[in-house]
């Protein structure tokens, strides 16, 4: 571990992965799913905070458009 100007540097190295924890089957599965999710508008990375207030801002919009369900009580 060193320190820099900007805070502390974490050697990562040390840290275990999970590698070892998944069949081949099931990373290729992780694999392609998260292959997907790069793909959609929920993945960043974002270039600032403009960009998530934005985003965020449209979600709440398609939220808030869609029709709610009537709570039935008895």
């Amino acid at each position: 571990m060193e320190s820099t100007k900007l805070g502390i540097l974490i050697d990562r190295v040390q840290f275990p992965n999970a590698d070892a924890e998944y069949t081949p089957q099931q990373r290729r599965s992780l694999d392609v799913r998260l292959k997907a999710a790069e793909k959609t508008s929920l993945h960043g990375p974002f270039k600032d905070g403009e960009e998530i207030a934005a985003y965020l801002k449209t979600l709440k919009a398609q939220r808030d458009a869609k029709p709610k369900l009537a709570v039935r009580r008895t």
